[in-house]
């Protein structure tokens, strides 16, 4: 008799949404060969190919597509069946980091979500800027974290990628050497302001360095320089400046929902993480 370990399912679930054997091996907590086995396993049960490789990414046959349905709904119905039965996440607390970026946009939304779903659920938040998360996570201070940049230190649940944009006050008019108001190193978008700048041949200061978004805001709305950052949460006031401002074209940054190092994530974390992955891919996708 044929069976289907809900084991495996969840691996075919992970496989599918990170695009690789590594993430997904992450996400459910297991080593790369073990995923590697559960999605030969599932595919020596049916008689299917699932996946194919296209460049770095594995993507999903017409019979994976068929069958990853079937996975979400069978999967549906037994964590039904466990919060039925009081294997659920009732009463727990998740402790979550993010920017104040996502603070301000992506999580009132994912709260919203959360009530709906897992009313039981107590979620702590705390903001920071993304190296303090990642210290955060590796000394399980926090169980989840949604962070920009990218980290091999802790295990990553999701992944994605947000344009960064140059912004200032409205009434800013390029100068050279162009005023900056940045964070204090380390910082994704100061180093990447830099470089696109160096490559510009165009001269730079820093007029204003901070360690807080607040008052990085504060001083971008004075007047005191332009920033770098993602479109999330542009306060009013300010502005995005382009190319046809004279700036120079930036690069995209990788964002990532990470899992304390180490740690199983827990019942409540994991419907947490769906909820804000979920938020956030919907978020990215409207972006496009």
């Amino acid at each position: 008799m044929h069976n289907l370990d809900t084991a495996w399912l969840r691996t075919l679930v992970a496989v599918a949404d990170c695009g690789s054997f590594a993430k997904a091996a992450q996400a459910v907590n297991r080593s790369e060969s073990a995923v590697s086995l559960h999605i030969g396993n599932l595919e020596r049960e049916t008689g299917a190919s699932l996946f194919r490789r296209e460049g770095r990414r594995m993507v999903l046959t017409d019979e994976g597509l068929i069958l990853l349905d079937y996975a979400r709904k069978a999967l549906d119905l037994l964590d039904g069946v466990l919060r039925q039965f009081g294997q659920n996440p009732d009463h727990d607390t998740v402790r979550i980091g993010m920017s104040q970026d996502f603070a301000d946009t992506w999580l009132p939304a994912a709260l919203a979500s959360l009530a709906r779903k897992h009313p039981r659920i107590r979620l702590h938040t705390t903001t920071g800027r993304s190296p303090d998360l990642v210290s955060s996570l590796g000394a399980g201070a926090i169980d989840l974290a949604m962070i920009y940049g990218e980290t091999k230190e802790v295990p990553c649940l999701w992944s994605g990628s947000l344009s960064m944009v140059w912004i200032g006050a409205q009434d800013f008019t390029l100068s050279h050497p162009l005023p900056l108001a940045v964070f204090d190193p380390p910082c994704a978008f100061r180093g990447a302001a830099m470089d696109a700048l160096e490559a510009a041949a165009m001269p730079w200061t820093v007029d204003f360095a901070s360690p807080t978004l607040a008052s990085l805001w504060g001083a971008v709305g004075s007047g005191l320089g332009v920033t770098v950052r993602t479109p999330l949460g542009i306060p009013p006031g300010l502005r995005i400046m382009t190319e046809a401002d004279g700036f120079p074209r930036l690069p995209s940054v990788c964002l990532g929902l990470y899992a304390a190092g180490g740690l199983a994530v827990s019942p409540a974390a994991s419907a947490v993480a769906d909820i804000m992955t979920g938020v956030a891919g919907q978020s990215l996708l409207a972006a496009i």
